[in-house]
């Protein structure tokens, strides 16, 4: 596969483009070197070339030279600018653009790949799953665009790029300037702008204003085209295209292809709608109806033997299976999803005591079976858990036929399987029976297996096909590999996952390890594992972890491994940008949307990385998440955790007080509730529970330690210096002991007293210059330390990759803190090496960390020389910090993406974009590491640019925090409780 810039042109030039090369390559030859063509279409040519600045491969965009001739490059050039600022992922950018010998030309970056168009070629007919996510990352660039009011104008599969499994969007804005560079002389070209097949209506009536409907129209068709292997309307010319789209209904798309859902073709035939108020008012509205059924969805009836996929049952899933999951819904068989099987927990009565694992065990390890491909899908096991344990009692451990079927319907599914253990360890029989939940079904599927416990996968295994074989009438139906033999390794992760839901992290991590010791190549157990750092877990070797669960993803059923793919990202422990994972996170729960799991999942990206990642509803979007979760399965305690964090952090005391008594039912001795109850105390204003609470975080280091973390973040900094004293008190270990002083700095210096800070931080240079820099710590020994580390920055090269990683990053340090000061003397040479560096390869540069710091200093040097493209080389960094790489200044990301967050809105403030400071500053990460700056920022940004409902929010934190500062801290908290004072006084 070759890779391509862009989109690849499909046809050749004969006349109008002879010699180009030869006057393009010297006029271009002091920034790129020309290679070679890489395709041609109806206005330009491209051609592949090395940019010799950069030092990465571009794609040079060159017109037709009797189409400059129409438009006039000025006007082209000055159009196209506005294009060039968008910033986005699926967005295909424009880094540079010129004349060069009388030639117009611009230039995007170099997309490995290949585009829909050629997917289209190889493969006619798209999967449903992925056209709709193609369509949707579309929609999502397009949203974009249309909020900058720029519309695209030729949206078709040859400007859809697919990168690393991505839909990304080029030549944003270029049909939008040469129609309006070419004015009335444009059509005497010969040229059309747009492509017949895929334009809007309006837009093949010449009509001039366009908006994002006509777009909308052409996504449309791309969709349809994916669908049905050929656009909606076709023809011998585009005037015979044009003369159908204007006379001729919409083609029904089901009569192209029958299983497509009836919801998808009603969103289509909107989309597609002759007049554009018919249509979609955006491209965000059209997706959205794509995931609805249709108005008249037939009711779906799915015969023994059928298979219907995840993807193709995604809208009745939402539609049916949560709204029945809330108890909606009635005992019709119309309305339940004959292809879902709710596995109950198995009896264990008359059996060995040490089997009684295997009561909810069975469900887990038949889930991990039943997995769509090939025939019936299992529902979540948390799902039928929770439904079972609503209708069965604390003394009912069986539910007869009838009532099992009951609880099968409560969740929507079709089926239920009920199933028992007998015997010892030594020889147990497994028995099971799929029976139908809806009323005149057929007959129930049985099966049995017998053997001694050690070969429990295997039996189950024998089980699995035996069922299916009957469900689906089939033989030799063999499951997925549950990825190990071992019985202990089993055990293991059967019990990590019990702790896990039940928010007991550390036995959970205990369990998982135990079952990986079993089997270090037991990928299930390993994801287990993957997971627990995220609730405040410490896991040794945490890198091999990752690693055995990503290369045994190939073992992994369907389910598991999108699950797998949605935690670490499309690539794994090579993703490089916490964006991609997102990305990955939505298209699980659009396939998995039966899954708690993935819900959770995406829940937590946009809790902890929302705001960073540029969604100011962030916290909003994780709560619909985490809600959807526990509809799913209500004894979940991970997503109830962090609503009831979301609720306390908004001052919803009702809410609070009904989510803590939901969350302490189920956990009310872990450390995370000790934190909570802290949390929910200090926002009810309770005194009887926050004196409880205190007393408990006194007894553990790590209670208190998190404790301080959320008092500084979301209220009760009237604590700090209890729960400071608390932690100090406790640690026992170096490490803890070291924690304690970092964390006693943090809260120091975020209550405006860096005099108390400076005798508790260990001595760091690094971080030294970054809090002096953005944390208003006191100037002693700068002039020390700055010599110190600009020694090492110019130093000769280091011998170890470890050590030229380590000069790297101190180079980058020195130089943003001298230009952060306006200094420019000297930087030029530590940018040099910084760009020599991104040569070096993987061992000194981390993918996705040099680039930042070096366009991040580069982008600061042209601020400060005053330089034409500063805005830019800022706008360039700020579309990187958005996609939140993984690795910044080669290390982790969090502390670098906030410092370099607040410096790039330094950088808008000083080009005059005020509310684009704004927006950076609101990505700083959540956490106390200059949480006082940001909101001092935020404050001030969000006053000038008239959004005082923001400032107060960000001056009241501010001053809870700063409620007692040293005196040479006083004079700003003074003045901002004036402006505080002014800003309430102007709302009243």
């Amino acid at each position: 596969m070759e890779p391509l810039l862009g989109f690849r042109l499909m046809t050749k030039w004969a006349g109008p483009m002879a010699g180009v090369l030869e006057r393009l390559q010297p006029a271009l030859a002091d920034r790129y070197t020309i290679e070679r063509e890489i395709g041609s279409g109806g206005m330009a040519v491209v051609y592949l070339a090395d940019d010799l600045k950069h030092h990465r491969q571009v794609a040079v965009k060159v017109l037709r030279p009797d189409l400059v001739a129409t438009l006039g490059a000025e006007r082209f050039l000055r159009e196209i600018e506005i294009a060039a600022k968008l910033t986005h992922p699926g967005i295909l950018t424009l880094i540079d653009s010129g004349t060069a010998d009388g030639l117009l030309y611009y230039v995007m970056p170099f997309v490995e790949g290949e585009s829909l168009r050629e997917r289209l070629n190889r493969d006619k007919l798209l999967p449903l799953e992925d056209a709709l996510q193609i369509t949707s990352e579309v929609a999502e660039a397009l949203n974009v665009a249309h909020s900058q009011e720029v519309v695209h104008r030729d949206i078709k599969p040859e400007n859809i790029l697919l990168q690393a499994g991505h839909a990304v969007v080029a030549d944003f804005g270029i049909a939008h300037a040469v129609t309006t560079a070419g004015g009335t002389q444009l059509t005497e070209t010969g040229i059309a702008v747009g492509t017949a097949a895929y334009m809007s209506p309006e837009q093949a009536s010449a009509e001039k204003e366009l908006d994002a409907r006509s777009d909308v129209y052409s996504l449309g068709c791309v969709l349809y085209e994916m669908l049905a292997g050929e656009t909606p309307y076709t023809g011998p010319s585009a005037q015979a295209i044009l003369a159908r789209k204007a006379l001729d209904p919409v083609p029904p798309l089901r009569h192209v292809r029958e299983t497509v859902p009836l919801g998808v073709e009603q969103a289509v035939t909107k989309a597609l709608s002759k007049v554009p108020a018919d249509r979609f008012a955006t491209a965000r509205q059209f997706v959205e109806a794509l995931a609805k059924p249709g108005v008249e969805e037939r009711r779906l009836k799915v015969s023994r033997g059928v298979s219907v996929t995840a993807g193709a049952l995604l809208a009745l899933a939402i539609a049916l299976g949560l709204w029945q999951g809330l108890g909606g819904g009635g005992d019709s068989a119309a309305t339940l999803d004959a292809n879902l099987v709710a596995v109950m927990p198995f009896r264990t009565v008359g059996a060995d005591p040490s089997l009684e694992y295997l009561r909810e065990g069975m469900m887990e390890l038949l889930a991990a079976k039943f997995t769509g491909e090939g025939g019936p899908r299992a529902a979540d096991p948390s799902t039928v858990m929770a439904a079972w344990s609503r209708v069965a009692s604390a003394n009912d451990a069986d539910l007869s036929e009838e009532r099992a079927a009951g609880v099968a319907r409560t969740i929507g599914a079709g089926q239920f399987l009920l199933g028992s253990v007998v015997g010892s360890p030594s020889h147990l029989v497994l028995s099971a029976t799929v029976t139908y939940a809806g009323t005149g079904s057929p007959g129930a599927t049985q099966a049995t297996v017998e053997g001694p416990e050690d070969s429990l996968p295997v039996m189950v295994d024998r089980l699995t096909g035996q069922l299916l074989a009957g469900v689906a009438g089939v033989r030799d139906v063999h499951g997925a590999s549950l990825t190990t033999s071992s019985l202990d390794a089993l055990k293991g992760y059967l019990d990590g996952q019990a702790a896990f839901r039940g928010g007991q992290y550390q036995a959970a991590a205990r369990y998982f390890s135990q079952a990986i010791g079993a089997d270090s190549g037991f990928t299930l157990a390993a994801f287990g594992l993957v997971r627990t750092p995220g609730w405040g877990v410490t896991v040794t070797d945490i890198e091999r972890v990752r690693e055995i669960a990503w290369d045994g993803r190939s073992r992994l059923n369907l389910r598991d491994r999108a699950l797998l793919e949605a935690y670490l990202g499309p690539r794994g422990p090579e993703t490089e940008a916490r964006a991609d994972v997102l990305r990955a996170q939505e298209r699980a729960v659009s396939a998995l949307p039966d899954q708690a799991d993935a819900w959770l999942m995406l829940g937590d990206t946009y809790f902890h990385f929302g705001f960073i990642l540029g969604f100011p509803d962030a916290p909003e979007r994780a709560a619909r998440a985490f809600e959807r979760a526990l509809v799913l399965d209500p004894t979940y305690v991970p997503p109830l955790w962090h609503l009831t964090q979301l609720a306390t952090r908004d001052g919803d005391t009702t809410e609070i007080r009904r989510l803590w008594q939901s969350y302490v039912q189920l956990d009310s001795t872990s450390i995370l509730s000790d934190q909570l109850r802290f949390m929910s105390a200090v926002a009810l204003t309770d005194e009887e529970m926050r004196a409880v609470a205190l007393d408990r975080l006194a007894g553990t280091f790590r209670s208190a330690s998190v404790a301080t973390y959320f008092a500084q973040m979301y209220g009760g900094a009237e604590y700090l210096d209890t729960l400071t004293a608390i932690m100090q008190s406790r640690a026992r270990t170096q490490d803890e002991r070291t924690l304690a002083s970092w964390s006693g700095y943090a809260v120091a210096m975020n209550r405006g007293r860096p005099r108390k800070a400076l005798g508790l931080e260990p001595q760091d240079p690094e971080h030294y210059l970054d809090d002096v820099l953005y944390w208003n710590r006191p100037l002693e020994d700068i002039e020390l330390v700055l010599q110190l580390e600009d020694s090492t920055a110019r130093a000769p090269l280091p011998p170890t990759a470890a050590q030229q990683r380590g000069q790297l990053v101190t180079a980058c340090r020195v130089a943003r803190w001298r230009l952060a000061h306006g200094e420019t003397s000297g930087v030029e040479s530590l940018l040099q090496r910084l760009e020599a560096g991104l040569t070096m390869g993987d061992s000194v540069v981390p993918r996705g960390a040099s680039p930042v710091c070096t366009s991040l200093v580069r982008a600061m040097l042209a601020v400060r020389q005053g330089r034409t493209n500063a805005l830019a080389l800022t706008e360039r960094v700020d579309s990187i910090l958005i996609s939140f790489p993984k690795r910044i200044d080669y290390g982790p990301s969090v502390f670098a993406m906030s410092l370099f967050n607040l410096l790039v809105a330094g950088q808008f403030e000083e080009l005059g974009q005020p509310e684009r400071a704004l927006a950076a500053v609101r990505r700083v990460a959540e956490g106390p590491r200059w949480l006082s700056t940001k909101l001092y920022d935020e404050g001030r940004l969000a006053a000038l640019t008239g959004d005082r409902e923001g400032a107060i929010r960000a001056y009241t934190h501010y001053l809870e925090l700063r409620s007692d500062p040293e005196p040479e801290v006083l004079p700003e908290v003074v003045a901002v409780r004036a402006e505080l004072a002014r800003l309430l006084g102007e709302l009243e």
